[in-house]
């Protein structure tokens, strides 16, 4: 009978045995179809074995169960391990490409709005990192044209109304000077000169002859 063995890994052989040495290994080639793997006890040893058949012998590859499932075990870590990286790296892009494309955007847009409600209305928006930004743009800059254009025509129709105020009370004061040409012993003259468009004070001239 002829036999030969050889480790391999930590505990493992590949076994050449000839047809007929069953000392060693039990094979049914019926059980245990040649190829497919199955579980036999080697040396007293629980094992995973596999085995074919060339010129009369059997090779036989024999791994121990316990190593088998240590080594699943570990490669089941590794595999976990690297999910989890793989994940961080795809959680840190994505939180880079957001924080790039949106939220930078969203703080210039802001800082912009923020002059606009402060009162600057010169203040142009222009975020155009993409479409959605552009568009965003666009319509606050339009909103702002026509904020402006409400408040220059606003200011416009209230200092017309203002400047027919003025007329208006000022038509109401003496304009004709001097108002007693008649009177020669004394002269007078008034003007009223408001701060603004129109001033809350009045003159009037009432001259009382008095006959001695």
């Amino acid at each position: 009978m002829k036999k030969k063995q050889k480790r391999f890994a930590d505990d493992g052989w590949v076994i050449w045995v000839d047809g007929d040495d069953t000392s060693t290994v039990y094979i049914n080639d019926w059980i245990n179809p040649k190829g497919k793997s199955y579980e036999a006890s080697i040396y007293d040893i629980p094992s995973y074995c596999m085995y074919t058949t060339t010129e009369g012998y059997y090779i036989i590859g024999v791994l121990p169960v316990e190593e088998a499932l240590f080594s699943r075990t570990v490669s089941m870590y590794i595999f976990a391990f690297l999910e989890i990286i793989v994940f961080g790296i795809f959680f840190l892009l994505v939180y880079f490409l957001v924080k790039r494309v949106v939220v930078d955007n969203i703080y210039k847009v802001n800082d912009s709005l923020a002059q606009i409600t402060g009162g600057n209305l010169d203040v142009t928006v222009d975020v155009r990192s993409n479409e959605e930004f552009v568009s965003l743009s666009n319509d606050i800059n339009s909103t702002m044209e026509t904020l402006k254009r409400y408040i220059a025509e606003a200011a416009a129709r209230i200092d017309k109304e203002l400047e027919y105020a003025k007329t208006i009370q000022l038509s109401a004061l003496p304009s004709k000077f001097p108002p007693f040409p008649e009177q020669t012993d004394f002269d007078i003259y008034a003007q009223m000169i408001a701060a603004k468009e129109v001033g809350g004070d009045f003159y009037d001239f009432i001259c009382w002859m008095i006959i001695r």
